[in-house]
């Protein structure tokens, strides 16, 4: 399993394709590495980031909140976070 999360693009850089080149080079590090899915978190319901990853082909598997948010920033512990899982084999 990859796990990705917080991609930001600074507002100058938007419309790039960044995300779709980050998931690019995840799966295919993923592959090389036998890993089976990558898996993606945003924080809140930002409806159109969430059709954004569905496009870059990531399945929405809902909000959940964190178990655990050891190593992860702080905002993490206050909201719900979607996730996202892209199965490659």
């Amino acid at each position: 399993m990859i796990i990705q999360n917080s991609i930001a693009t600074n507002p100058d850089f938007r419309g790039n394709n960044f995300v779709a080149r980050i998931v690019e080079w995840a799966e295919q590090y993923a592959r090389e590495n036998n890993k089976s899915y990558i898996r993606m978190d945003t924080i809140g319901e930002n409806r159109w980031l969430i059709e954004h990853y569905q496009k870059c082909g990531f399945e929405y598997l809902g909000y959940f909140k964190l178990d655990s948010i050891e190593g992860l920033p702080d905002h993490y512990a206050l909201a719900d976070v979607c996730l996202f899982e892209r199965t490659l084999f």
